[in-house]
């Protein structure tokens, strides 16, 4: 597995952290200070504890240009994981660079991953037949309990972080 290195996802990608242009599927590492209540759906809100998530996604247009998106700060919302960009920041990236749609794949792998523990709604998984794509982790997870082969990790400089944490406000 790769050594995780810093890198400018936000922004224009560095040489050290380019991220590929193509296809591929990515897990976004969330760091939630608080205990904290937030939308899930146009309808209703849901408690989530402080700790960890990992939600997993996939990006077949393009890697670089979903991951801007995601740490971009200010968007519009579109998808359920907007809501906890709003609310915790990014702190970490896992990403594999690929055509095939593995995304169902990592969420199984993680939903059987020690110290993982799926969320009760189907945060990312409305289109698919997962129970859902985004897990809780009292400790900080590492990419190796994913154990994909040629999967990547890269963590998210501080002022990334502070943009998707002050995305909202």
């Amino acid at each position: 597995m790769a050594t995780p290195q810093e890198a400018n996802l936000g922004g224009a990608p560095d040489a050290q952290g380019a991220l590929p242009r193509g296809p591929g599927v990515y897990a976004l590492v969330f760091a939630l200070a608080q205990d904290a209540v937030l939308p899930v759906g146009r309808s209703r809100a849901e408690r989530f504890a402080a700790g960890y998530y990992v939600y997993v996604g996939s990006a077949l247009g393009g890697l670089a240009g979903r991951l801007r998106r995601h740490l971009g700060g200010l968007r519009r919302r579109h998808w359920h994981v907007d809501a906890l960009l709003d609310a915790a920041p990014v702190i970490e990236v896992w990403y594999l660079a690929t055509a095939e749609r593995l995304e169902c794949a990592w969420a199984a792998r993680l939903g059987q991953a020690p110290g993982f523990a799926p969320t009760p709604f189907a945060f990312g998984a409305s289109d698919c037949h997962c129970r859902t794509h985004l897990f809780y982790s009292a400790a900080r997870p590492t990419l190796a309990a994913l154990g994909w082969p040629g999967a990547q990790a890269e963590r998210v400089r501080a002022e990334n972080a502070e943009g998707a944490k002050d995305a909202g406000a």
